[in-house]
């Protein structure tokens, strides 16, 4: 449901329209879902969009023109989204790929550093720490609590630092990194930021322009409403022609469709970080999600989780649970963990109560999301009083 200025030119609010959207996320009926943190709802939309994928190639085989604009138009989508430049933008399978494409770039001689914290997801450790055969050193930085202050990186930032991937949101406990402050000083010492943004893009507004960062990796599966199989990322402008990824394929061409096996060109945008055929149908289920988080509104999104999350951290408190995500909005964003005896337990007791959630660790995790109400909230508490002594 598009959200448009009333003819008196009075903004709709999202609390005044929020029942018609949950209309066209049918599990509500059935089910309270606080997973978005690992998979998005499906939207009646989305869904659409799928059909409209199934259909076309039902109908003209391999309309191969169409989906390559469809491509073209999703890149734009998503760079406008994050407010960079098309050109800037690659569109890969997973953000693992979209990573190793960028870790492949670097030949790890004059500077080969990179600055590692255990907040990060565990693909990205996997990927850089794979780096340590072609030359790599590894630093390692370590969270108390599940949080680290920007003076552990500046404490391990060094004239060889190469890298330092950031996650923005934590999967564990919802900490939010100080990824500005933390940027800022590694330019200062030449050092490059590589940010995970998969854990909160499409809950609040994200200017990587702003941020000054060199690398943001996301994809659609959480908050973005979208499918699997697509991620994005961008690189900075200034840097696109200074890497040669050695993970690549044939759409990093500069000409992929020339099909010429003698040269090897990349092409001049970021498309030289990309690889193979990506995912189409997960192009139109992608490109729909975002159209989706836009025409409600990203402010409107961001000041309805700051209320929910408030809301369920003081509830959670109050059943003298351990919360692990920080109480400053600033420090959070949609994801909220609390502590439990047996997580897993939690979890299942939960969905035969057909609440969805999930675990990590020693956490419960709880994420909302603009379809989220004070009464799944509500409903929620009342759940975990009533199970108490099996969660303490």
């Amino acid at each position: 449901m598009m959200m448009e200025d009333k003819p008196e030119n009075k903004k709709i609010t999202l609390e005044e329209t929020i029942e018609e959207i949950r209309k066209d996320f049918p599990l509500l009926k059935e089910k309270i879902y606080f997973n978005s943190c690992s998979c998005g709802l499906l939207n009646i939309r989305v869904k659409s969009a799928i059909q409209e994928y199934i259909e076309l190639w039902n109908r003209k085989g391999s309309p191969w023109d169409i989906w390559l604009n469809k491509i073209e138009d999703l890149r734009a989508l998503f760079a406008r989204f994050i407010y960079s430049e098309k050109e800037e933008i690659a569109i890969s399978f997973s953000a693992s790929s979209a990573i190793n494409a960028v870790a492949s770039s670097f030949n790890y001689k004059s500077r080969n550093e990179i600055i590692l914290s255990d907040l990060e997801f565990p693909t990205v450790i996997y990927i850089w720490l794979a780096q340590k055969n072609r030359g790599a050193i590894i630093k390692r930085i370590y969270s108390k609590e599940y949080k680290i202050e920007p003076e552990q990186f500046y404490n391990k930032i060094s004239n060889n630092t190469l890298i330092i991937p950031l996650t923005y949101l934590c999967y564990k406990n919802g900490y939010k990194l100080e990824i500005e402050e933390i940027t800022e000083y590694a330019h200062k010492n030449g050092a490059l930021t590589f940010i995970d943004g998969y854990q909160i893009l499409g809950t609040e507004d994200i200017n990587v322009k702003k941020l000054d960062v060199d690398f943001f990796v996301s994809g659609s599966l959480k908050y973005l409403l979208g499918s699997s199989g697509i991620a994005f990322l961008y690189v900075k402008k200034e840097l696109i022609e200074k890497l040669k990824p050695i993970y690549t394929g044939w759409f990093a061409q500069k000409k992929p469709f020339a099909f010429d096996t003698e040269n090897f060109e990349y092409a001049p945008s970021a498309k030289r970080f990309e690889s193979g055929t990506p995912s189409f149908s997960s192009v139109y289920t992608t490109f729909e999600g975002i159209k989706i988080i836009q025409e409600i509104g990203i402010e409107n999104i961001s000041n309805r989780i700051k209320a929910l999350s408030s809301y369920l951290i003081e509830g959670l408190q109050n059943l003298n649970l351990k919360v692990y995500t920080p109480e400053n909005p600033k420090r959070r964003g949609p994801l909220v963990v609390f502590e439990a005896k047996s997580p897993e337990k939690t979890v299942k007791m939960l969905e035969e109560n057909n609440i969805i959630t999930s675990f990590r660790g020693k956490g419960v995790r709880v994420s909302l999301h603009f379809y989220n109400t004070i009464d799944e909230i509500d409903i929620l508490l009342r759940t975990l009083k009533k199970n108490i002594s099996c969660i303490i």
